[in-house]
């Protein structure tokens, strides 16, 4: 039958032609780069020195592992900028906000920065009913105005009602993972009434961080058209792209 060889894809924008348009914004930190250029140059530094020698397949097996140490660097040097900017945010809004993260130091110490009774953490320490009882106090207590989540534990399985808003203070690698994250705010029974959603993504410039942000944007781009049939697509090696970008940051 047709139905065993094909596969007819709707688009959600034309099935659900009364969803408001998801915005998408970049925000740019100023973050201190000392000890993260440091870092950089000494991952550039392996490279020339050690990489040649090595079988591609094992050298980039660790530089990848190398490229996840200062994805996790970035992660750290932006705290500070990130709390002040979640905090201009709350006073200029007024809305609840939830923000997506990667690594546990991150989240704990952007926790830490806020009273208890304001925000609540769903991470991978958190597990079962827990997990769900937390996601309930956010789309319930007026005084719950932050939720901190993993991007790939806050990614299924519930509807956040409380707010549209959301920020990525981390990057995921997978264009999938962004897109699951902003669902929680953006869809029919998701979000607030009547108020478009909006993803921010929180960048310390100049980093990997920078260079993740611009690779997951064109590989979403390169999924849906491979998929709607709309243009020949050649994926392109990540690991390469962000070296690349690396090295032109290095002249």
């Amino acid at each position: 039958e047709l139905t065993d060889t094909c596969m007819i894809r709707r688009l959600k924008q034309d099935v659900l032609t009364d969803l408001p348009v998801v915005q998408h914004s970049v925000v740019p930190l100023e973050v201190p780069l000392r000890e993260y250029r440091k870092a950089e140059n000494d991952f550039l530094a392996w490279l020339d020195r050690e990489a040649p020698e090595m079988a591609k397949s094992a050298a980039k097996i660790k530089g990848l592992a190398r490229v996840t140490n200062l994805r996790r660097l970035a992660g750290r040097i932006k705290i500070p900028a990130v709390l002040d900017w979640i905090k201009g945010f709350r006073d200029d809004t007024g809305h609840k906000l939830l923000v997506g993260l990667a690594h546990y130091a991150v989240s704990d110490a952007l926790v830490a920065g806020f009273p208890a009774r304001s925000c609540t953490l769903v991470d991978g320490r958190v597990t079962g009913d827990e997990k769900h009882i937390r996601f309930a106090r956010f789309n319930t207590d007026p005084d719950c105005a932050l939720c901190f989540a993993n991007i790939e534990a806050a990614g299924t399985g519930w509807s956040c009602t409380a707010t549209s808003d959301a920020a990525l203070a981390e990057l995921p690698w997978r264009p999938g993972d962004v897109a699951q994250f902003i669902g929680r705010v953006a869809g029919i029974g998701r979000g607030v009434t009547g108020r478009g959603s909006h993803l921010r993504y929180l960048l310390a410039e100049d980093t990997v961080d920078a260079d993740i942000a611009k690779l997951l944007q064109q590989k979403s781009g390169w999924a849906a058209a491979a998929i709607d049939g709309d243009a020949e697509v050649s994926d392109l090696d990540l690991y390469d792209q962000i070296v690349g970008n690396m090295k032109t940051r290095r002249k």
